[in-house]
């Protein structure tokens, strides 16, 4: 690859800064979200301080069924009491298919339509936020299944934040990488989407396959490096007209390689951690990258090279 440190540099950036409209890519990324920062001059990345974390505030949702649970036990006997406490009780605990496909399908909307938001034009955020998130989340606070209903309204609450405030410190918080950490794996068999385990390791990524159908797609990145690296997995479609290679795809200058693939969603992981993030694989030629700078460690930015230029990178054709 010929590019140059300077060119490889501001495409981290731009792809980091990308990477944060992802509801998982940033859920643990304290990393990420320094480097990014405002992205104010050569040497920004590494003045920036520190982004805190903010627990979350979200209330369990076992209020209600904890009123349900308490019944009038000092009311005279009669056959009325048995019989209405099971039917009150039933549809909290027996969602519809109905209902669950409406979850699935804004939960998967509501991380897309992120990944998907406009990054160049503040005019166009604020209404892109109110028709293309806000309305896929009331559809999801109001289908949630009970058996993750705490843990999506905890990463819910988080994206609203995100959305309505820009502070990204929601999605850095324990309670969401908790939260994540149960939601991902139920999504795979709730909703049937497929899932693809994937091993970081210095720098290489493990258990890609090379082609895989089309459709929402749940990549999880298992962080298992030796040295301590944060590793990242972006995503990005090779436009149909394009024949380059990946390596000359990689070599390219940032504007000429901006307008030869369309830049997707990612999923990072630090040290010794995984993350998951929901992928939309449309058919066509797909490449998938780490440019985490090499001794980026314990929460610290790194200053060596972008691990693609180590061999961290791969493609898959989507069918």
């Amino acid at each position: 690859m010929n590019s140059n440190r300077a060119d490889l540099r501001d495409r981290r950036r731009t792809t980091w800064r990308r990477r944060r409209r992802s509801l998982a890519a940033v859920a643990l990324a304290a990393v990420a979200l320094v480097a990014c920062g405002d992205d104010e001059g050569d040497d920004g990345d590494a003045d920036e301080a520190p982004i805190q974390t903010t627990p979350s505030t979200t209330e369990p949702l076992t209020d209600t069924t904890t009123a349900e649970t308490t019944p009038a036990s000092t009311a005279a006997p009669t056959t009325a009491a048995p019989t209405t406490s099971p039917a009150s009780t039933a549809p909290a605990t027996t969602p519809s298919a109905d209902d669950t496909a409406a979850f699935c399908d804004s939960f998967v909307g509501v991380e897309t339509a992120f990944q998907a938001a406009p990054s160049d034009d503040e005019a166009a955020l604020g209404p892109y936020i109110e028709t293309e998130i806000m309305p896929r989340l009331e559809t999801l606070r109001a289908n949630l299944p009970a058996e993750i209903a705490d843990e999506v309204t905890v990463m819910a609450d988080a994206v609203e934040a995100v959305a309505t405030t820009g502070d990204f410190s929601a999605f850095e918080s324990p309670e969401f990488a908790e939260a994540q950490a149960v939601v991902y794996p139920w999504l795979g068999d709730g909703c049937g989407l497929p899932v693809i385990e994937v091993a970081a390791v210095d720098y290489a990524f493990g258990g890609v396959p090379n082609e895989v159908d089309a459709g929402p797609t749940i990549f999880t990145l298992v962080n298992q490096s030796s040295t301590g690296e944060s590793h990242e997995m972006g995503f990005a479609r090779v436009n149909d007209d394009v024949d380059l290679t990946l390596d000359e795809l990689l070599a390219l200058p940032m504007e000429e390689l901006e307008q030869s693939v369309q830049i997707s969603g990612g999923v990072f992981a630090p040290e010794g951690e995984s993350a998951s993030s929901i992928i939309d694989l449309t058919e066509g030629r797909w490449m998938y990258v780490c440019f985490v700078p090499v001794g980026s460690v314990h929460g610290e930015f790194g200053s060596g090279p972008p691990h693609i230029m180590e061999g961290m990178s791969g493609e898959l054709l989507v069918g």
